[in-house]
């Protein structure tokens, strides 16, 4: 019989960390919102998805609202970024409902983006990875997503860690864990714990981690705790979440949508 123990995130081997972001970056991008070399970027982050056969990038609707502002949405592989000029994109957004006592900004904040035939063909040959919604869709996955305890990671493109000189721009995987899970209006959120006081290596605003995943993972780990490995990468690090929203820097926080806004309730609008 499978024992669950705790164990604390910092206290993951590195090994295991490095297994599972090298997974996650198979579907996880940074992204640009530009108009041309010349004008200033907007950082932002989303997932390579397939929903109902449909292959796009799952972000967060404010993401879409500002790309729609621009020209182009530069797709960031390594140096050389896959440009897709946005006039070619077409999306699917909920509408906004209402606001939340715990939120600061107008929800639900999901969106998926269709990327046009030739995109999808470039980052498939450079080897992304399109993550399968569909394939994910049953009860015992879902019964996984929405347990709040276990091991956790944030997606993004900070914008204090951008260099536009040697036109560096990093993507951001950060272990983690959920302070708080909650409903409201037929959508869930997550609350992501950030403890920027204990880890001052990271960076203290998190604009450009909109529109990132919020990933789960499920992990063994033998008797002595010595060896830990993630059994079937493709099954145990799963997409749980988008990120949309930073609390005040006083008690950061990154706000996110949950497992059932992305499996059930963006699902039906697609």
């Amino acid at each position: 019989m499978n024992e669950t123990v705790e164990i604390y995130i910092r206290d993951l081997p590195e090994q295991l960390t490095q297994d599972v972001n090298t997974h996650i970056r198979l579907f996880a991008v940074t992204m640009l919102i530009t108009d041309n070399e010349d004008t200033p970027v907007i950082p932002c982050a989303g997932t390579l998805s397939t929903i109902k056969e449909h292959k796009g990038i799952l972000t967060a609707r404010h993401v879409w609202e500002e790309m729609k502002n621009h020209k182009n949405l530069l797709i960031m592989l390594g140096k050389v970024p896959h440009i897709v000029e946005v006039d070619v994109l077409n999306s699917v957004v909920p509408p906004i409902q209402s606001r939340n006592e715990k939120i600061s900004t107008d929800i639900p904040d999901l969106a998926f983006i269709l990327l046009p035939e030739p995109s999808i063909s470039h980052l498939e040959a450079i080897s992304k990875a399109f993550y399968s919604i569909d394939k994910r869709l049953n009860k015992e996955n879902m019964e996984f997503f929405k347990n709040k305890l276990g091991y956790f990671t944030l997606f993004g493109t900070p914008e204090e860690w951008i260099d536009y000189q040697k036109q560096s721009v990093p993507s951001f995987i950060y272990s983690t864990y959920i302070s708080e899970y909650f409903e409201h209006e037929g959508w869930d959120y997550q609350i992501m714990g950030i403890n920027l006081d204990e880890n001052p290596e990271i960076p203290k605003n998190f604009c450009g981690v909109s529109g990132g995943g919020i990933w789960k993972i499920k992990f063994f780990a033998d008797v002595d705790k010595t060896n830990f490995a993630v059994e079937n990468p493709i099954e145990d690090i799963a997409l749980v979440g988008v990120n949309f929203n930073q609390t005040d820097l006083k008690v950061r926080q990154i706000i996110g949508h949950g497992p059932e806004s992305i499996y059930k309730v963006l699902y039906s609008f697609i």
